[in-house]
């Protein structure tokens, strides 16, 4: 059964860039936790991916007749949410690509468009940064031909990325070349030329949301299992709680656990504690929040 809240609303930003792209609702920072999905809010979001939000692309040389798919290029700093933004993307409906070299993109494209209409979304950064002084005048040439691109920049603040790095434990690309400051200046300044003409995204902002907070309470409340679940347990403690007090036990440990503990144990804790607080003195504890600094 799966449960697990979709990606978190973010209000309202100010993105800038040549495409005139508009933020729309998404989730921001890097994936983290035991294979737990984090929604993220914040400041910031992704372009929006309505239909009509990314135009029609066009015929690619030597494939006559094959018309190119919309095409979104995802990049941005290390550590700024690439990836989480490739996967609302795939959630969208679009086929997504990871740090797809730029000498494949061309061919890639005229591939795409002999099997699908399909939407495609394509992540570049530092990784291929040999290749990158190529993919300025690819993506010229390929909007000069008609073909639609939408380049996106994820940005964050440097005190930001530091933080993500050194909560998700995760080598940056490029620290071998020096400490972790230093690397991401150094990739500031090999994008810096793509930053200036793409849509700019500031994910600085973003936060986590658990299960106290509104958005995930509420898509929980309205999935059929959950509330369930939520009676089958509430049922089975007033059934067998006065006989645990007839036996004189101080007290009673109830836990529930999901994966990350971010959002379905904590929701099934808060409304068990709610459920039961009038009848006994209540404590609730979180063991994974407990842990986040």
């Amino acid at each position: 059964m799966s449960t697990d809240p979709p990606g978190a609303s973010s209000p309202p930003g100010t993105p800038s860039g040549p495409n005139g792209v508009g933020p729309s609702l998404s989730e921001g920072g890097e994936r983290s936790g035991a294979g737990a999905s984090l929604s993220m809010a914040g400041e910031a979001g992704l372009p929006s991916l309505s239909e009509g939000g990314v135009g029609e692309g066009a015929a690619l040389p030597g494939a006559a007749g094959v018309v190119a798919t919309n095409v979104v290029l995802v990049t941005g700093i290390s550590g700024s949410g690439k990836s989480v933004a490739l996967h609302a993307l795939e959630d969208a409906g679009f086929f997504c690509v990871d740090n797809l070299p730029p000498e494949l993109l061309r061919d890639f494209l005229r591939l795409e468009g002999e099997r699908t209409d399909r939407r495609i979304a394509i992540a570049v950064d530092v990784r291929s940064a040999g290749s990158l002084p190529h993919l300025l005048p690819l993506l010229e040439q390929l909007r000069s031909e008609g073909v639609a691109v939408q380049t996106i920049f994820l940005d964050a603040t440097t005190g930001a990325l530091v933080r993500r790095f050194s909560e998700t434990r995760r080598a940056h690309p490029l620290a071998e070349r020096g400490a972790l400051v230093e690397a991401i200046e150094l990739e500031r300044q090999l994008l810096a030329e793509l930053r200036e003409l793409s849509t700019v995204i500031d994910t600085s902002q973003l936060r986590p949301l658990t299960g106290r907070d509104a958005p995930v309470a509420a898509y929980l409340a309205a999935q059929p299992e959950v509330a369930e679940m939520l009676a089958q347990i509430e049922s089975f403690l007033r059934r067998w709680l006065p006989a645990f007090e007839a036996d004189q036990r101080s007290y009673l440990t109830v836990a529930i656990g999901c994966t990350g503990g971010q959002h379905r144990s904590v929701w099934f804790a808060e409304r068990l504690a709610e459920a039961f607080g009038a009848r006994a003195a209540t404590l609730v504890r979180h063991r994974e929040l407990d842990l986040t600094p």
